[in-house]
């Protein structure tokens, strides 16, 4: 059975280029599936709450197939930051999503400190003054399920790779 840590962080933490970076190494990864998403609700009037819940469906289908699967697999994201992104905008977490987000899916959750700059794109909506906000909840959504969140400061990449690899091979 796989080993599976989840990379998580507010917008603009480093997490695709990290990831992109141990999957140079040989790891395994979960992608965002954020596009998925949007493709899968292009053909219906997309609201926030209804992206919000198909991310999570979707990261929970990735999930159960990587869980099949041997060896050490980083996802980008994971179920917590679907309910932060719910919590944040102000809708309620329906109890499905909360009884599937406590299963002790992650060995570990690997929170990424911001990088310092930030920039605005259709992928990161809200603005720079939310960062701080977000990544506070998604730490504390994660450790309300339960998880080992370990802190990743914001130094270089290939820092960062050293850290983790150092903590998945405990």
């Amino acid at each position: 059975m796989a080993k599976i840590y989840a990379v998580v962080g507010a917008p603009r933490t480093g997490k695709t280029t990290l990831l992109t970076e141990l999957k140079k190494k040989g790891y395994e990864s979960i992608s965002e599936c954020v596009e998925e998403a949007k493709i899968k609700l292009s053909t219906q009037k997309e609201n926030k709450m209804d992206f919000d819940l198909m991310v999570f469906e979707l990261r929970k289908e990735q999930l159960e197939k990587a869980k099949l699967n041997g060896g050490i697999i980083f996802s980008d994201r994971g179920l917590g930051d679907t309910i932060a992104y719910l919590m944040f905008n102000g809708f309620f977490v329906p109890n499905n999503v909360l009884e599937y987000a406590h299963k002790k899916i992650y060995e570990k959750v690997f929170v990424l400190e911001p990088l310092g700059f930030y920039e605005q794109t259709s992928l990161r909506q809200f603005p720079k003054e939310h960062q701080d906000e977000m990544q506070a909840l998604i730490i504390k959504v994660y450790r309300d399920l339960g998880y080992d969140v370990v802190i990743i400061p914001a130094v270089s990449v290939e820092e960062r790779v050293k850290l983790v690899e150092s903590l998945v091979n405990e």
